[in-house]
Formats: structure tokens, C-alpha cells, sequence
């Protein structure tokens, strides 16, 4: 539909027009975006944090903390409810309710 989503450091962007002009939807240290599979309304950005939004990403809520920062961010393809994280604190994050609830599995 010509909307396009962005991360980098300063925060998580959109644009309605196919990138012409931007709106700043997260303003956080972010590196990483993952769209959930079959429900483009649930995104996980990852940086400074783990958030989570569940509107298309108009807004936000912080569900992780990651105190060393955190990068890269997928969803399990053969399970629409799980996602994995990887924190620089050499950690692997696992949610098995749509990015709702985070543990550390190794």
C-alpha cells in the first residue's frame, strides 16, 4: 500500500508515501525491525531494548529489557508465536507468545 517502515539509530520510521516524507513512530537507539508472519500489525524492534507494537507500529511498548542492547530479531517460521532475539550480552531471548513475554533460553 506504499507504506514503508525503518529503523536506525535514532528510532523506528514510517512512510505513507513510498518514502517521500517520514514520521518518527519510536524514538529509541533501534537496529533492528521483524514483521510477524501473517499479522502485519505485530512488529518487534530491537536496540536498546526489546519493544513490541501491535498496531502497525504507531505505537510502542518496551516488553524487554536488554541492558547490554540487543540485535538481530526474526520470527520462528514454523511457529507464527515464537521469536527470537540475540543480546550482546551473548544471550538468546525466546518469546513463545508473540513477543508478549520474554525468557533467556541460552
Amino acid at each position: 500500500d506504499g507504506r514503508v517502515l525503518a529503523a536506525e539509530q535514532r528510532g523506528v520510521f514510517a512512510s505513507e508515501d513510498g518514502g517521500t516524507t517520514w514520521q518518527t513512530l519510536l524514538e529509541e537507539n533501534v537496529v533492528g525491525l521483524a514483521v510477524r508472519p501473517g499479522d502485519e500489525q505485530t512488529i518487534l524492534a530491537v536496540g536498546s531494548g526489546i519493544f513490541r507494537s501491535t498496531d502497525g507500529g504507531r505505537t510502542w511498548r518496551k516488553v524487554q529489557e536488554v541492558s547490554e542492547g540487543a540485535w538481530p530479531v526474526a520470527w520462528a517460521p514454523s511457529d507464527p508465536e515464537r521469536a527470537y532475539v540475540v543480546g550482546f550480552d551473548r544471550k538468546l531471548y525466546r518469546s513463545d507468545d508473540a513477543g508478549v513475554t520474554w525468557r533467556v533460553v541460552s
